[in-house]
């Protein structure tokens, strides 16, 4: 299955501006790009890439393996994907 570039390229913007302007939303996960993820994090959606390719599933405990093979990816892929982690809700 694969996704029109363009509607790609617009969801991710609409993805990370949402994170910009609703930081303290009561929501259970935020977008982290891939530069700042860490190990231990846990992804909170699948990340699938833009020819419908699961790459990391749902509930996936990332450690720094997995996130060299993310940029790795990403760098030959050329599309950035929106990496969702879990996040406590504010109370």
């Amino acid at each position: 299955k694969k996704y029109d570039p363009e509607l790609f390229r617009l969801y991710q913007k609409l993805v990370f501006e949402l994170e910009k302007t609703q930081p303290n939303a009561l929501y259970m996960d935020r977008v982290v790009p891939l530069n700042k993820l860490c190990a231990e994090q846990i992804v909170n959606r699948d990340l699938i890439n833009h020819e419908g390719m699961l790459l990391i599933a749902k509930g996936t405990v990332l450690n720094e393996s997995m996130i060299d093979k993310l940029k790795n990816h990403f760098k030959w892929d050329g599309h950035e994907l929106p990496v969702f982690i879990f996040q406590e809700a504010e109370q």
